[in-house]
């Protein structure tokens, strides 16, 4: 893969699907299923689901021109299982490499849904906007599902769930530390 900004965005998505994998291993199904009301409504897994069914639409909406996140599967079995999550991981993962690879220069249009109460409005966009976009919601899940599984008492590790420029931060304060 090359280093044009999709193909940047590409392996950025893959990596936080591996990191999602990886994060999921050896995981009970009730620690994942179990939300913690009333600071947690909803669990690792339906966070979990939310974020897969973003791919599921990135990558359907990127092939059909039209990516709309609205209109999601919402599967309640992703909730439930984490072992159907990674099946589901494995997938995109694939799916990302094989149809995404040379897509820099498709456009396609978004659907906005800005309120309950307003009417969709679609906008154009492009393969890179979306894919840079699935990253920042992605990592933002995984900080939820990171505190909820810190409070559930599984072990996290320290960069899941951290945006990048924060881990660049951390970085650059723990080298002026030791300086």
């Amino acid at each position: 893969m090359s280093d044009t900004p999709v193909d940047t965005a590409i392996r950025a998505n893959i990596a936080l699907l591996d990191q999602g994998e990886q994060f999921l291993e050896d995981m009970p199904d009730e620690i994942y299923a179990e939300a913690e009301p009333p600071v947690f409504p909803s669990s690792i897994g339906t966070h979990l689901r939310h974020v897969l069914d973003h791919f599921d639409s990135l990558i359907a909406g990127l092939k059909s021109d039209f990516v709309d996140y609205h209109s999601r599967q919402r599967d309640p079995g992703t909730e439930k299982n984490p072992q159907r999550a990674r099946t589901r991981i494995e997938s995109l993962r694939e799916n990302l490499l094989s149809s995404l690879s040379q897509s820099e220069q498709i456009s396609s249009d978004l659907l906005l849904r800005v309120s309950s109460e307003d009417a969709n409005h679609s906008i154009p966009t492009t393969a890179t906007r979306e894919l840079y976009f699935n990253v920042s919601h992605t990592i933002h899940h995984f900080g939820m599902i990171a505190m909820i599984a810190r409070q559930k008492g599984w072990p996290v590790d320290d960069t899941f769930g951290i945006a990048p420029s924060t881990l660049v931060h951390r970085r650059s304060q723990q080298s002026q530390a030791t300086q």
